[in-house]
C-alpha cells in the first residue's frame, strides 16, 4: 500500500511529468502527421513512399541538431534544476541567454546547407534519386525550423525546470493545430515544399506563444536581457564542465544513430519508410518514458539543490519502479496501436507488412529502452554522474548496436531481423546501468552556493 509521503512525491511526477509527455507526445505526432499525409496513396493528398523517405533523411538531419542540443541542455538543466531548488533566480536567467545564444549559432551552419547545397548532407543517407529529389525539396525550406527549434528548447527546458512544464504543452498543441492547417492547405499545392513550410510556420508560433507566456507570467526565463547577454566566467564554466560532455555524449551517440537510418535507408525506400512510420509510432509511447525521465531529473535536481540528498534517493526509487510499470505496458501497446494506424494510412501493402514487423522488433525492445531512458537522462545526470551515462550510451550504440546492425545487412536478413540487432543495445546495458544506479554514486549536489 502506498504511503502519503509516496503519493504526494508521485503527485509531483504528474505534475511535472504528464505535461512534458504530453508535448512530446504533440510534436511526435506533428512528424507522424507529416508522415501520414505525404505516405498515404491517396492520389490528392498522398505522395507515396519516396516522400515518406525523404522526410525520414531529411528529419535525420534535424534530430542530430536536435539531440545534439538535448545533450547540451540537459546538463545545463541539471544546474538550472539545482539553482531553482536554492532560489537562486539570477544564476537561472544567465544560463537561459547562454543557451539562447549557443543555440542560435549552432542552427546557423543548418540554414545556410539548406539554402545552398543540402544534397552534401542529404546523400549520406541515400543514394536514391528520387528520394533525395523529395529530400532536398524538402529540407531547403525545413532548415529555418532549426534556430526556432533552438529557441523554444531554451523556453520548453526552463519551464520543465520551475514546473511550468504545461505551458510548453499548450506551445506544442498551438504548433500542432498550425502544422495540420498547413499541411491541408499547402501539401496538395507544394508536396513536400509544403510540409516543411507547415512545419516553419508551426515552429514559429509555438515559440511566439512560449515568449509571451513567459513574459505575462514574469518567469526567471530570460526576465532581464542584459543580465543573460553578460555572461559569469565561473557559470560558464561550470555550464560548460556538465554540458560539454552530455553533448559530446549526445553528439556521438546520435551519429551512431544516423549511421544506421543510413544503412536502413539503402536497402530500400519501402525498408527505410517502415522503419520511419515504427519508429513514428513508437515515439508516441517513448514520449511517456520521456516524461518521467524529465520529471525524474527535474524533482531530483531541485531535492539536492536543496540538500535533501534522503528525498533525491526516494524519488529515484519510485520513478524506477513507475518506469517499470510503463515500460512493459508499452511493449504491449505498440502492438496494438500500429495496426490501427496502418489500415487508417492506407499505404502500399508492401509497406504496411513491412512495418508491422518492424514493429514488432520494436515492441521486444522498447521495455529496455524506457528503463534505460530513466536511468541515465533522468537519475545519474541529475546528480551529476555524466560520464558514467555517456559511457553507458556510447558502448551500447558503438560497441554493440552498430556492428550488429552491419553484421545484420552484411548476412541479407530481412529489415526487422537487422532493427532488431540494432536495438538490442538497449537489452545489454540495462543490467550494468542498474548496477550503477544502485551504488548512489549520483547522489551529490554539485552547484555554487
Amino acid at each position: 500500500m502506498l504511503k502519503i509521503k509516496d503519493i504526494n512525491i508521485y503527485k509531483k511526477i504528474l505534475i511535472v511529468g504528464v505535461p512534458v509527455a504530453l508535448e512530446n507526445l504533440v510534436y511526435n505526432f506533428i512528424n507522424f502527421v507529416d508522415n501520414f499525409m505525404v505516405g498515404k496513396t491517396d492520389p490528392v493528398l498522398g505522395l507515396g513512399t519516396n516522400a515518406v523517405s525523404g522526410l525520414g533523411i531529411s528529419n535525420q538531419i534535424f534530430f542530430v541538431y536536435i539531440i545534439s542540443l538535448f545533450g547540451l541542455f540537459s546538463g545545463a538543466g541539471v544546474l538550472s534544476s539545482q539553482y531553482f531548488g536554492s532560489k537562486n533566480y539570477s544564476k537561472m536567467n544567465k544560463i537561459s541567454g547562454f543557451l539562447t545564444i549557443t543555440s542560435l549559432v549552432l542552427s546557423i551552419p543548418f540554414i545556410i546547407i539548406g539554402l545552398t547545397n543540402p544534397e552534401i548532407l542529404l546523400k549520406f543517407y541515400s543514394k536514391d534519386h528520387l528520394v533525395l529529389e523529395q529530400a532536398m525539396r524538402y529540407f531547403k525550406y525545413v532548415s529555418f525550423t532549426f534556430p526556432l527549434a533552438g529557441l523554444g528548447f531554451v523556453f520548453s527546458m526552463q519551464l520543465r525546470v520551475i514546473s511550468e512544464s504545461k505551458y510548453s504543452f499548450y506551445a506544442s498543441i498551438v504548433g500542432l493545430t498550425f502544422n495540420i492547417l498547413g499541411n491541408l492547405i499547402l501539401i496538395p499545392r507544394l508536396g513536400v515544399k509544403g510540409a516543411a513550410i507547415a512545419t516553419v510556420i508551426a515552429r514559429l508560433f509555438s515559440l511566439i506563444y512560449m515568449i509571451y507566456i513567459v513574459k505575462k507570467n514574469k518567469f526567471p526565463i530570460l526576465s532581464s536581457y542584459r543580465e543573460s547577454i553578460f555572461f559569469e566566467f565561473a557559470l560558464v564554466k561550470d555550464i560548460i564542465k556538465i554540458s560539454l560532455p552530455a553533448f559530446i555524449h549526445e553528439f556521438v551517440w546520435v551519429m551512431g544513430i544516423t549511421y544506421r537510418a543510413s544503412i536502413y535507408s539503402n536497402m530500400g525506400a519501402v525498408e527505410f519508410s517502415a522503419v520511419i512510420i515504427s519508429g513514428t509510432i513508437s515515439s508516441m509511447l517513448i514520449s511517456v518514458f520521456s516524461g518521467v525521465s524529465n520529471a525524474s531529473s527535474v524533482l531530483i535536481g531541485n531535492e539536492l539543490g536543496a540538500n535533501n540528498l534522503m528525498q533525491a534517493k526516494k524519488i529515484a526509487k519510485l520513478c524506477f519502479k513507475l518506469m517499470l510499470l510503463l515500460a512493459i505496458l508499452s511493449g504491449i501497446l505498440v502492438n496494438i496501436i500500429s495496426p490501427l494506424v496502418l489500415n487508417f494510412m492506407k499505404a502500399e501493402s508492401s509497406l504496411i507488412s513491412t512495418t508491422r514487423l518492424v514493429v514488432f522488433s520494436e515492441s521486444l525492445i522498447l521495455p529496455f529502452k524506457g528503463l534505460n531512458f530513466l536511468i541515465i537522462v533522468g537519475i545519474l545526470r541529475a546528480g551529476g554522474d555524466i560520464y558514467y551515462a555517456m559511457m553507458l550510451d556510447l558502448v551500447g550504440m558503438w560497441i554493440f548496436s552498430v556492428p550488429l546492425t552491419l553484421l545484420g545487412k552484411s548476412l541479407s536478413l530481412p529489415i526487422n531481423i537487422i532493427y532488431f540487432l540494432g536495438g538490442s543495445s538497449d537489452i545489454l546495458v540495462l543490467l550494468p546501468a542498474i548496477l550503477r544506479y544502485n551504488q548512489k554514486k549520483w547522489v551529490k549536489r554539485i552547484i555554487r552556493d
